[in-house]
């Protein structure tokens, strides 16, 4: 799962080369799927528990004066911006972006 969700944020991150990618209509499907896939994983309290893991580790990182607001605007802010990103995942259009499939 961890792989998934950091595979997610690699395609991301490199849509702004993919502009010159060609659409590819075997490659198309398989994406569409994987963000459905991944759409109805980020819904699960298990990835929510183990993101607000990883971000507390964060939080661990910044100085100690702020790391008190950050876990705690995690505890109370983080359930409900993975709802959000999960819901939003298709607005992303992440497979349009990186060029595999037509805009």
């Amino acid at each position: 799962m961890k792989f998934l969700i950091l595979f997610f944020f690699v395609i991301l991150a490199l849509s702004v080369s993919a502009e010159e990618t060609k659409a590819d209509p075997t490659l198309c499907p398989i994406c569409q799927e994987f963000m459905k896939f991944l759409e109805k994983e980020l819904e699960s309290p298990e990835v929510d528990k183990w993101l607000e893991n990883e971000i507390e580790k964060f939080c661990s990182l910044v100085p100690p004066e702020q790391a008190i607001v950050c876990k705690g605007s995690v505890e109370l802010y983080g359930p409900v911006v993975f709802k959000v990103l999960a819901d939003n995942i298709a607005a992303l259009r992440p497979c349009d972006k990186i060029g595999i499939c037509d805009n």
